[in-house]
């Protein structure tokens, strides 16, 4: 036995010291994957961080260009809205006092009422326009209230060309100004003046084609050549250039550009014009949202659906449009149909800018 005893000890020598170099050889190859794995990851923080900063400059800059180019232009747009808004609820008083109807000139006889009527309503789609041309190429996304705003701008931009959309829209009202439907194919030019003069709710033009609304919107916006400004003409340069001095309310230049507006003005009231009087409420409502949304700045925070359809002050767009005079008796789902109706057509329209809302209420 005592031969083998240091055998044993030189095997277990032998274990200890492979064990040693094992440990060592394992020790250095799981250190090695240790730094390789820290350079990896400090690598990757790297690129994050890299990252990150390029995202925050770019947000930095397109932010500030996206201020740059359409603070101003908003700016104007909202003063423009302002008075279109108020415009479409003079428009409601003066048949509230007995000035619009068929029998009452009031409007086509008063050149300024009538010029006016045309800038203020007009003015505001024209500055949505220049803001189009702005922001080809920018993000939007980067200001939610910007980006709404926009949105709401573009809808009300169509209000004119969408008569037939609104005509349609529940409750459903016959609305047919080229009298191609049943019962006028084989009418003549001089019949269909005449049902148009008695039928004016169903027959007279109450829209614009897009195309006319473009061209028509266009007029209004002025490049400065000494310096490159572009903005919108002002009530004053817009009489100047459009119309005569003899006070009268027909525009001179192009072959009288705005006559088919003061067309569809022409002996205006909410009960003979009842499809232009749809569009005029639906864009009161849209006037009064991007105003709110515009006064609340960085508030701006819509909890729910119920809180945006708050922006819109339909019971006070109701009340100031309330046309009907002192003894005039209307049955109360004539009077409310156009709100229905303009109500239901921005519920469809109005898909995508609740879309972000909600999108913006769950980031």
């Amino acid at each position: 036995m005592s031969d083998q005893t240091p055998n044993y000890d030189i095997i277990i020598a032998i274990i200890a010291l492979v064990s040693s170099a094992i440990t060592a050889a394992l020790t250095a190859i799981f250190s090695r994957k240790n730094d390789v794995r820290l350079k990896q990851l400090e690598n990757e923080l790297a690129i994050k961080r890299a990252e990150q900063d390029a995202r925050r400059d770019y947000e930095y800059e397109a932010r500030k260009r996206l201020y740059q180019e359409c603070e101003p232009t908003l700016f104007q747009f909202a003063e423009l809205s302002e008075s279109a808004v108020r415009r479409i609820y003079a428009l409601s008083r003066n048949a509230k006092d007995g000035n619009l109807g068929p029998d009452r000139y009031w409007l086509s006889t008063d050149h300024y009422f009538m010029r006016s009527t045309i800038y203020r309503l007009l003015a505001p789609l024209a500055a949505f326009k220049l803001l189009q041309h702005r922001l080809t190429s920018i993000d939007l996304k980067l200001d939610p209230s910007i980006n709404i705003q926009y949105h709401l701008a573009k809808i009300l931009y169509y209000t004119f060309s969408s008569s037939q959309e609104l005509a349609k829209s529940d409750p459903a009202i016959p609305y047919d100004p080229d009298q191609i439907g049943e019962g006028s194919k084989d009418l003549g030019e001089v019949a269909k003046k005449e049902r148009r003069v008695k039928y004016p709710e169903q027959f007279w033009l109450q829209g614009l084609k897009v195309g006319m609304l473009d061209i028509l919107s266009e007029r209004f916006i002025l490049s400065e050549t000494e310096n490159g400004n572009v903005r919108i003409k002002s009530f004053g340069e817009f009489e100047q250039q459009f119309f005569e001095k003899n006070d009268s309310a027909v525009p001179h230049d192009n072959n009288g550009i705005f006559e088919v507006f003061i067309t569809i003005f022409s002996y205006f009231h909410p009960r003979t014009r009842p499809v232009l009087w749809r569009v005029l409420i639906t864009q009161a409502y849209l006037y009064n949202a991007i105003k709110n949304i515009r006064n609340a700045d960085d508030k701006f925070n819509i909890s729910n659906i119920d809180e945006f359809v708050k922006l819109f002050e339909i019971d006070k767009v109701k009340s100031k449009c309330s046309w009907m005079q002192p003894l005039e008796i209307i049955p109360d789902e004539e009077f409310n149909a156009p709100f229905k109706a303009a109500e239901n057509y921005l519920k469809a329209q109005l898909a995508d800018v609740l879309e972000l809302v909600q999108r913006k209420n769950h980031s």
